[in-house]
């Protein structure tokens, strides 16, 4: 979507902002170009993009249980990056996010 793009160009030009979360960093609605769309209100996105704490962790889990079949096969930093996110993703759900 040119919405998403245009909002990843401008960020890495540091003129676009957005919100940490277990994924990574993620648009605020209000740095999205919203021309066009007149009719797509706040609450919409919010409810669209919310990320749910314990959903991810399950994700996480099943994703590292997938991984692990591939034993030494698996580069280390693969299996470290699904770890970081099941950190994080159990952090925010233990704080409620």
């Amino acid at each position: 979507n040119m919405r998403d793009l245009k909002w990843i160009f401008e960020r890495v030009q540091g003129r676009a902002e957005g919100t940490a979360n277990p994924l990574g960093t993620t648009p605020r609605y209000e740095d999205l170009d919203w021309q066009g769309l007149d009719g797509f209100e706040r609450a919409a996105f919010e409810r669209l993009t919310k990320i749910d704490g314990p959903a991810w962790v399950e994700e996480s889990r099943s994703h590292r249980e997938s991984l692990a079949k591939f034993g030494d096969r698996i580069p280390s930093e693969m299996m470290a990056c699904n770890e970081r996110l099941l950190v994080r993703s159990t952090d925010q759900a233990t704080q409620g996010s």
